[in-house]
């Protein structure tokens, strides 16, 4: 509206002026000039259009309180549902955690730590057999308590009871050389025996030491779980796997091993003790050869 108003602003300013100055007509035209002039503006319908303007405006400021009114109960109804959600999502977290430490409690009770703890403790106090009466210390075990593969010998020696650890003399050594050369460390496997108490001056245990003893080495396997064990020597073999058959026949055979309460059988791999490797060096390559099927099992390159 505004641009026609200005393309026909000039000549009808001009037009009235020159009818003015002709003075053709009286005053009391001049009125009805103006009131043509007016309508040939259109002022009229401006001011009608005006009035409908104000109507729209009034419309319009209606309509945005109605929108400031729906979009403020969108806000309170946005704050509401944000607040429903948080509670939500606090209480799924709060379900989530709750689930999850079910799911860890059924699936693995106790921690495998506070179990091992909880049982060296118990042997610490145990004098059960004779061997209880002669210890320096009981020798546990060591090594990781989540290891895939765990190795058990006979007994502690000397040098074992002394600092209460398995495998430190030089049949210890000897089985760190033997772990390494399965390219894994010392580190990554659990050793334990089958007595925890030292017998004297190294003799094999009796059938009634080890009858009180392999109950602790059998929870120690439960706890710690390993896919494979090596059984080191005769004794060991023995009295794990309950068997009277000789070492030099089992060695190199995939054994198994099935504990009371455990849904899992174990594989057992029998070969022969590193003490008597030093005494018989000429036995390595068999001790290398049963290795090497574990090594195999396991997943590790061989060599």
């Amino acid at each position: 509206m505004s641009k026609l108003f200005k393309n026909n602003f000039l000549t009808d300013i001009y037009g009235i002026s020159d009818i003015i100055k002709s003075k053709d007509y009286e005053l009391k035209d001049i009125d009805d000039i103006s009131k043509q002039f007016t309508k040939s503006l259109g002022v009229e319908t401006v001011s009608q259009n005006n009035k409908s303007i104000n109507t729209i405006e009034k419309s319009v400021d209606s309509s945005i309180e109605v929108i400031d009114n729906t979009i403020n109960t969108d806000n309170k109804s946005l704050d509401t549902s944000i607040g429903t959600i948080k509670h939500s999502s606090n209480t799924v977290e709060k379900t989530v955690v709750a689930s999850t430490n079910d799911m860890v409690n059924k699936s693995i009770g106790v921690p495998p730590l506070q179990v091992l703890e909880a049982l060296r403790k118990e042997i610490e106090n145990c004098s059960k057999c004779r061997l209880s009466t002669s210890r320096t210390n009981i020798v546990f075990g060591d090594g990781n308590i989540f290891a895939k593969l765990l190795f058990i010998g006979e007994g502690p020696g000397a040098d074992e009871d002394k600092a209460g650890l398995p495998f430190i003399g030089r049949a210890g050594q000897l089985l760190t050389k033997m772990i390494i050369a399965m390219g894994i460390k010392k580190e990554d496997v659990y050793i334990a025996n089958i007595v925890k108490c030292r017998p004297p001056n190294n003799r094999n245990p009796f059938e009634d030491e080890t009858a009180y003893c392999i109950p602790y080495l059998h929870k120690q396997i439960a706890t710690i779980n390993p896919d494979y064990i090596i059984t080191l020597g005769s004794i060991a073999t023995k009295y794990l796997l309950n068997t009277n058959e000789g070492i030099s026949s089992l060695r190199g055979r995939w054994q198994s091993l099935t504990l009371n309460g455990v849904d899992k059988k174990y594989q057992v791999m029998p070969t022969f003790h590193p003490a008597y490797l030093l005494r018989s060096p000429n036995k390595k390559v068999y001790v290398w050869q049963d290795l090497q099927l574990v090594m195999k099992e396991m997943g590790l390159p061989v060599k």
